[in-house]
């Protein structure tokens, strides 16, 4: 008896039946990465949120183009540096409650 088995791309969604034993690439979309999940990131600066492509981490928000988008705390260095900017454009200080 023969079993037949499908293959499922996690990147594209495509679902095939293989020809051989070893698969490289998934038929439709061409990933080499087609068995691994992909996953979500966030932006920690802007609040992006996004689907990687590759393995690699991005090097910056595909958004609000941060570098340090995925360090928690880049979100405090921005506000300083935008209220740093404002008191520099205005010349006054305005203390924000939180």
């Amino acid at each position: 008896m023969l079993i037949k088995t499908l293959l499922e791309c996690k990147r594209c969604g495509y679902v095939w039946q293989p020809r051989s034993k070893v698969i490289y690439i998934c038929p439709n979309c061409k990933s080499k990465y087609w068995n691994e999940e992909k996953t979500e990131l966030e932006c920690f600066v802007c609040g992006h949120r996004w689907r990687q492509k590759s393995l690699q981490l991005p090097k910056y928000c595909p958004n609000c183009h941060c570098a340090n988008w995925n360090v928690p705390e880049a979100i405090e260095l921005v506000k300083a540096t935008r209220e740093l900017e404002e008191f520099l454009r205005t010349g006054s200080w305005e203390e924000k409650s939180m």
